[in-house]
């Protein structure tokens, strides 16, 4: 992606998740810049967990690249590791706490 790239927006329906490779995403929700994504971070997996729109808007502030999840490879993570769905729901939980308005 190149800076200023959107990859999702806000109440989209989405079908996969992103995990950041390298470079860095701006996370905004109504607008407001709420967070920022890095290297390891997951993006747009509470559309794929909990089937719900796109929380936030994600835009490059760098040049980055991303892995691509679709909900088949997420479902084998999974069930070979129930621990990550867990983290997910977690850090789900985080974000509704601190980006509610």
């Amino acid at each position: 992606m190149t800076p200023g790239e959107k990859l999702f927006h806000q109440g989209d329906t989405g079908n996969l998740m992103y995990v950041v490779k390298y470079g860095e995403v701006d996370i905004r929700v109504n607008g407001k810049l709420v967070g920022h994504g890095i290297a390891g971070n997951p993006l747009g997996e509470e559309s794929l967990v909990d089937n719900i729109p796109r929380m936030s808007t994600v835009i490059a502030a760098t040049e980055c690249k991303l892995i691509v999840v679709d909900r088949m490879r997420l479902n084998t993570l999974v069930n070979s590791m129930p621990i990550i769905l867990n983290q997910f729901k977690h850090l789900l939980k985080l974000r509704r706490i601190v980006w509610t308005p």
